[in-house]
């Protein structure tokens, strides 16, 4: 999967998740404006690549949960309640990321 320039916003439920998915590629991403997760990626693992997206006004800029060996890079995280949630994940490498609250 591919998605780019997809725009997610003012909605209470709605944000990009990711659940027992592989080798998924985000890049160009506004999530902005939602009660609970920017963008979620669940029980995911290797190669998911999530590049360029900006975050804002969410309760949670990101959330990784039982997921590993995936990447996050060039984000803009801002104004969230949390820039990042990591829970029973591992070997995620995240770097090159704008955090602000």
């Amino acid at each position: 999967m591919t998605p780019e320039d997809v725009i997610v916003s003012n909605n209470n439920e709605s944000r990009l998740k990711i659940v027992e998915s592989n080798g998924n590629f985000i890049v160009n991403v506004l999530v902005a404006n939602i009660v609970g997760w920017g963008i979620h990626i669940v029980y995911s693992n290797s190669n998911n690549t999530i590049a360029n997206p900006t975050l804002s006004n969410n309760r949670y800029g990101v959330a990784l949960r039982s997921s590993s060996d995936n990447i996050i890079v060039n984000n803009a995280v801002t104004s969230n309640e949390l820039g990042v949630s990591i829970y029973n994940s591992s070997n995620n490498l995240i770097y090159n990321n704008y955090f602000k609250t």
